[in-house]
Parts: structure tokens; sequence; C-alpha cells
């Protein structure tokens, strides 16, 4: 991006941001989030967040490029990240320290490799904080920020079974889900794909106004930065929860016991960030003049990107695995 394009991005950042404080901290609890005080809305933006963000990219890129096992490369990244996260409990940190010394990779990509890794945490990066900005629009009640309901439930109306058929064994779960949005339940995952259709939009802007003319491959990797968000989304969300549900056993030395989580909450997780960028990815396409070609080759590369992080999320959020880990820590 050159000097003028970011001129103008943080200008027209600033007005977006206008009453609303955005504050930039560095915290293990590694999150992006909204908090409220006495009126005043302030966007959460912790630099933990994204530097493990980058390290998933560059770990995913450089397990595939040497064909080696992404799953092995995504757990380093993640057991850093708890080691970080538990850093004051010295004996489990330097446990799961040792999940990272066997399982990491040096990052080993090329100059180019590495600027499209950039050009996806830009676009990962854009995509969150109009995310967190739509969550308070919606609470204001602006009326832009509200419409992006009546897109969903058009879209919604009119999906079928079948076209979740590319899921396999999730389809039946996104389609249910759909059904349960459009019969009034899940309030709280319709306002998630709210804020993924209110960010849709505003990148498809950006996009246009940051960069001018937008070309194919800058789109495809747009896209492929918003499928990777998703991925690490719900796995950070999936395994932190899990750890941090057994805070109280890791601070005070208790004996751990595993937890009776229901796994349909899980499956919520993953299917509300499934839908979240299937829409997403859609309502951005179809911001820009593309051809029938053009637009199966980008869905194409975005399926070709897509990170499987089924088997880490089962790994690391393993109740039996969790207790397990902080039992050995403490010998």
């Amino acid at each position: 991006m050159n000097k003028n394009a970011e001129n103008i991005f943080i200008e027209q950042l600033a007005a977006e941001l206008e009453h609303i404080d955005l504050c930039f901290v560095y915290s293990r609890q590694a999150r992006i989030a909204v908090r409220i005080d006495n009126g005043q809305y302030t966007i959460i933006w912790d630099e933990c967040y994204w530097k493990y963000y980058r390290k998933y990219l560059m770990a995913v890129g450089t397990a595939r490029k040497n064909k080696m096992s992404v799953t092995r490369a995504v757990i380093a990244v993640m057991a850093e990240h708890l080691s970080e996260r538990f850093s004051p409990f010295k004996d489990l940190s330097e446990f799961l320290g040792q999940i990272v010394s066997q399982f990491g990779i040096a990052p080993d990509l090329t100059s180019e490799e590495t600027d499209i890794t950039e050009t996806r945490i830009f676009i990962a990066k854009l995509f969150s904080i109009f995310h967190e900005i739509a969550h308070i629009r919606i609470a204001q009640k602006d009326t832009a920020a509200l419409r992006t309901k009546d897109i969903i439930f058009r879209m919604f109306s009119n999906v079928q079974k079948e076209h979740f058929a590319p899921l396999g064994e999730w389809a039946d779960l996104h389609f249910r889900m759909v059904q349960e949005i459009l019969a009034g339940n899940y309030k709280e995952i319709l306002e998630e794909l709210m804020a993924d259709v209110y960010a849709a939009g505003k990148i498809a802007v950006y996009l246009k106004e940051i960069y001018g003319y937008v070309d194919f491959t800058l789109l495809c990797e747009s896209v492929a930065g918003i499928g990777y968000l998703s991925g690490f989304q719900n796995l950070f969300n999936v395994v932190t929860r899990s750890w941090d549900g057994h805070y109280t056993e890791i601070r005070f030395g208790l004996d751990p016991h595993p937890r009776e989580i229901d796994p349909y909450i899980n499956e919520l997780e993953i299917v509300r960030n499934g839908l979240g960028r299937i829409m997403t990815v859609t309502l951005l396409l179809s911001r820009f003049e593309l051809s029938d070609q053009q637009r199966f080759e980008v869905w194409k590369y975005h399926d070709e990107e897509h990170v499987k992080t089924a088997a880490a999320v089962d790994c690391l959020s393993s109740e039996e695995f969790i207790c397990t880990a902080i039992q050995e820590a403490r010998k």
C-alpha cells in the first residue's frame, strides 16, 4: 500500500470510528472485543491475538510448502499461545512449551509468500475491526447495520439442504441452524452473522478505495484471508474456552476433573464460523464484476486454501488431554 493510500485508509477509518475509541493492548488473553463504559464504546485491539494469527499463517504456509503435517504445526502455534497464556504457572507453561519444541516448525517462506501472508493479515484485520464496529452500530440501532438482518433472511429463505452438500457431515447442522435463525432462535449467532455481512460490505468498499483497481489476485487473497481468519477464530475460541474452564484448578493447584461439556456448544461455534465465511465470501464477490469462470476460480482457491483444524481442536480441547497436561506438569 503506498503512502497516499495509507492516508486515505487512516482518514476513512477515523471517520468510521467516530465516537468509538480504539484501544491497543498486549495481553495474554489475546482478545478482540467491545467494551462499554458510561455509554462510550471502546474496541479492545489485542496485538497478542494478531501475533499468533501471523504465526498460524506462517506455520500453515511452511507446513504445506514442505509437505509437513499442518495439524502438528497448528497444534504447536496454539500450544505456544497456551504456554504464554498460563505463563504465571511456570510448570504448566514449560510443559506446554515442550509441545512447541516437539511440533513447532521455523517459518520457511519466500519474500513473495511473505508478502501474500501480510496481505491476508491486513484483510483479516480490516474484517475484524469492521465486525466489531458492526456490533456497536447494531447496539446503536444504526439503519445500515440493522439492514444486514434483512440481507441474511433473504439469503436464508432461498437456501436448500443440498446447498450444504459439500460440507459432508456438517451439512445437516448448517441447514438446521439456518432454519432455527429463520424461526427467530439463536439471536446471538444472528448478530454475529449480521456483523460479518456488515464487514463484508465495508471491505469491498475499502478494497476499491485503498487499492483503486482490484485485480483478480488481490480478490482471491482477500477471500483466502477471510477464510483463514474464520478457521483461526474457531480454533482459538474453542481451545482457549476449554482451557480457561480449568483456570481455578490451575491457579489453586486443585486436582483437575474432566468437565461435562455439551458437544453441541463447540458444534455451534464451528457452524457459526462456517455460515459466516460462506455468506461473507458470497457477498464480497457480489460487489465485483466477475464472470462465472472467475467466481468458480475464486471459490476453488478458497476451498484449496481452507485449513482443516478439526484434529487440532479435538486434541487441544480434549478434557482428557487438558487434565493430563495439568497433572503431568506438576510432577
